[in-house]
């Protein structure tokens, strides 16, 4: 019975945008249940790198922040290599690995091409840190160059509560090692 095959059509189209107009709620209900939402202590916070210091636990002041912000400008100008850095007070449970790896893709660190992103996630309530290094910058700040950035240089001034001077130690080497990288800027 093809009498009014536009009729038809339009049905079946109408049918469908309102099918697909009622799957939106489901579709965000299963991303939330199988964990593809962004983690909520960064969602809508920052996006991309409008911000390369986070500082959701309040820990640095305002001042401390910019100059972070200035020394990483400046290792990005020289060098290319995008830096980041995100203090949380707790990781609420999460997997810090993850966690850095998400707020890593997150901020689209790194040049296109170079996957030259650092991203340096402090969790102050579990006394955890993390260097996240994109694979363009893999062979110049190794795991074992990140931990001894960490423990030698990071850690110990964190010990002492002192964030923004173990923050900005570790931001002063990556810079160091980074800008002795064959693959700087183009």
């Amino acid at each position: 019975m093809l009498a009014h095959p536009v009729a038809g059509n339009q049905a079946t189209e109408m049918s469908t945008a309102k099918n697909n107009v009622l799957m939106v709620p489901v579709i965000i209900v299963l991303l939330a249940i199988i964990g593809c939402r962004k983690p909520a202590e960064y969602a809508g916070t920052f996006s991309r790198l409008d911000n390369r210091v986070i500082d959701s636990s309040n820990v640095l002041s305002t001042e401390q922040k910019d100059h972070l912000f200035q020394m990483i400008q400046v290792i990005e100008d020289s060098t290319g290599a995008q830096i980041a850095v995100v203090v949380i007070q707790s990781l609420k449970g999460r997997d810090l690995n993850k966690y850095s790896l998400q707020v890593a893709e997150h901020l689209s660190l790194g040049r296109y091409g170079y996957n030259d992103g650092v991203l340096l996630t402090i969790a102050l309530e579990e006394g955890k840190a993390r260097i996240e290094v994109g694979t363009g910058l893999e062979k110049t700040l190794s795991d074992e160059t990140s931990a001894r950035i960490l423990n030698g240089i990071m850690i110990p001034e964190f010990q002492e509560g002192k964030v923004f001077i173990g923050l900005r130690n570790g931001i002063l080497q990556i810079g160091e090692i980074v800008h002795r990288h064959d693959g700087s800027r183009p």
